[in-house]
């Protein structure tokens, strides 16, 4: 029997979020009674966290891949019914499910996380949220120490950036409104309340502007 690689089958689970998987050992014939078991745990994308899950589903960072675990240093991930689980920030984790195997054996995970869709958007929606809110921030000192080529430059580049964001439309209107470039800012006003009809402000604005250009014959 030297020589002869024996494999553990089993079978694979998947769930709506955690891929669950049986791992699959490989037994080394020849080996010794006491030679030590290894498990190496890899990923793609690398980076990844690693935690071993035991009965009670008690769960318990213990590294990041690439990484072999073995008895003697990760005791917990060789206990009966165990499951580890591979999960980075942006992917769906994927958890494995480990047999009792002999001493001497050998086994790998390689882990192919899927990028988590949901998490992705949320996460891009939060980011975007953060983003517009310090620019409207930055905008309104800008305007406030009158520095409006700089204020109107960065209104620019955000509302090729977000032109579904009613408000930067709204300020860029009020820059162009103390510049006294009226047509500008008429526009600016019109797309604002496009956006969001129920914007009182770029109303009144607007009529406003309207009111001054007829009163000046229609001149800026």
């Amino acid at each position: 029997m030297d020589g002869t690689l024996y494999v553990i089958r089993s079978f694979s689970i998947f769930s709506s979020r955690v891929k669950l998987r049986a791992l699959s050992f490989v037994l080394v014939a020849g080996f010794s009674s006491c030679a030590s078991s290894n498990l190496i745990v890899e990923s793609d994308p690398p980076g990844a966290d690693i935690y071993v899950v035991n009965g009670g589903n008690m769960k318990q960072k213990i590294g990041v891949t690439p990484m072999t675990l073995t008895p003697s240093v990760n005791s917990s991930a060789f206990l009966p019914d165990t499951q580890i689980q591979v999960n980075k920030a942006g992917f769906r984790a994927e958890s494995f499910l480990i047999p009792s195997v002999a001493s001497g054996a050998q086994g790998r995970i390689q882990a192919r996380l899927t990028e988590d869709t949901v998490t992705k958007t949320c996460q891009d929606s939060t980011n975007s949220m953060t983003e517009t809110t310090d620019a409207v921030a930055q905008v309104q000192r800008m305007i406030y120490k009158k520095n409006y080529i700089e204020a109107e430059r960065t209104l620019n580049t955000f509302t090729v950036k977000y032109p579904a964001i009613p408000v930067f439309f709204s300020l860029l209107g009020n820059v162009y409104y103390l510049e006294k470039n009226l047509d500008k800012a008429l526009e600016a006003y019109q797309r604002s309340y496009a956006l969001q009809p129920q914007n009182q402000e770029a109303s009144r604005m607007i009529q406003k502007i309207k009111s001054i250009r007829g009163s000046n014959g229609g001149t800026t």
